[in-house]
């Protein structure tokens, strides 16, 4: 059972007196003040709307062609819900290195998702949700897909996000029909956080840390609502260059459209038998035992956290085993020595593992591994006497199968 909800414009034109008792209008809200703070009222003015529609857009420019990935879906102000329809189309020939990052190369791929308030719905087949709660004791590991669920907007990742921060320095250009045109600047932050999850986090040590404002356009309508932003994400591109992501793309940009302020949205709400809680549904990896298998759709950038599934049915992970290392050294340790360590304890897991279950690999005679608990203990001033490095970590061996 579904249960819909309709939800009509909860608009909200006035905002304020005038010095003569008079209601000001949703435009005079915005463009009454001062320009530095036109922008702040602006997205107030957006938010009292009550109801939009919008449409996202992050572009992956290459040599073979552009990478899209492109979001719809409408907003929800006054209850803080949103629902959006992720596609995200690449190209074939497209940069492999990038296309892991972003999606597989020569498809389009369709992810809906609901957000209501912390929480995020992601749909793992047609009728079928996981809730992901954002406060659950696994929010941390469920980000990829509680990344949506925003703050100051409904929807999270977008350009509308920036709008709201940006200062202008002037009075805007006003066009013939009365919306205004402001050349802004966002900070290198924001921007990063248009980039998807994966993206994002493609370097685990650091930071993108983007050092300098990029350039930000935004359009007003003459009521003061966004109906319009876009940017030239050169600077956080080439800030990606230099930590070897995306090397292959030359160009990134963002734009974001609003539509139909004030306008009625409907949405389905899942129950909670077709959107149980995904704390109930998922397992982590590493409480798993060798022969079990399950699926990664979860909506998540990693195989941290699995749906079970009984071997017999389609799955698309198969665990090994698991493997122990437990070293010490006088020799210096890095992560990538403890990662290889567990790679080389993974293999022989591999080798012993049931032909049958090895022969699901693909690509074929291909494992995984997936660390917990890892620890490097330095004994010793690393400067005067290095004394000895321990290193002990827990592995899972596992394969994917499709």
């Amino acid at each position: 059972m579904v249960t819909p909800l309709l939800l009509g414009a909860v608009a909200c034109t006035a905002g304020g007196e005038n010095e003569d008792g008079a209601t000001k209008s949703a435009a005079q809200e915005v463009y009454g003040q001062a320009p530095a703070k036109q922008l702040i009222a602006a997205s107030t003015a957006t938010r009292n709307s009550g109801t939009a529609r919008f449409v996202s857009t992050l572009v992956y420019g290459s040599a073979a062609g552009e990478a899209v990935q492109r979001t719809v879906g409408s907003l929800d102000y006054a209850h803080h819900t949103a629902q959006a329809d992720i596609a995200t189309t690449v190209p074939a020939g497209f940069p492999a290195k990038a296309a892991e990052l972003i999606g597989k190369a020569g498809t389009t791929g369709h992810q809906p998702v609901l957000v209501q308030k912390s929480d995020v719905l992601y749909q793992v087949s047609p009728g079928h949700w996981l809730r992901y709660e954002g406060t659950s004791d696994f929010a941390e590991s469920a980000a990829a897909v509680l990344d949506h669920a925003g703050d100051s907007t409904p929807y999270a990742g977008t350009l509308a996000d920036a709008v709201g921060r940006a200062i202008p320095t002037g009075q805007p250009k006003k066009e013939a029909d009365g919306s205004r045109h402001y050349d802004v600047t966002m900070s290198g932050s924001s921007a990063e956080m248009l980039l998807p999850h994966a993206v994002r986090n493609a370097d685990t040590l650091t930071s993108t840390q983007v050092d300098k404002r990029l350039p930000l356009s935004v359009v007003l309508n003459e009521e003061g609502r966004i109906t319009r932003a876009s940017a030239d994400l050169g600077p956080l591109l080439d800030a990606l260059h230099k930590k070897h992501i995306l090397a292959d793309v030359r160009t990134l940009r963002a734009e974001y459209t609003l539509t139909d302020h004030g306008k009625p949205v409907a949405y389905t709400i899942p129950s909670a038998q077709k959107a149980p809680k995904a704390t109930t549904v998922l397992t982590d990896l590493h409480r798993t035992a060798a022969g079990d298998c399950g699926t990664t759709d979860t909506g998540l950038d990693s195989d941290s956290l699995i749906r079970r599934t009984d071997c017999g049915s389609p799955h698309t992970l198969r665990v090994l085993g698991s493997t122990k290392v437990d070293r010490t050294t006088t020799d210096p340790i890095t992560s990538e020595d403890a990662f290889a360590s567990g790679e080389d304890g993974c293999q022989a897991v591999f080798a012993k593992a049931p032909a049958a279950w090895r022969a699901e690999a693909r690509p074929a005679n291909t494992f995984l591994t997936s660390s917990a608990g890892l620890s490097i203990v330095t004994d010793g001033d690393p400067t005067s006497n290095p004394g000895t490095n321990h290193l002990t970590g827990d592995f899972v061996c596992y394969i994917r199968t499709g």
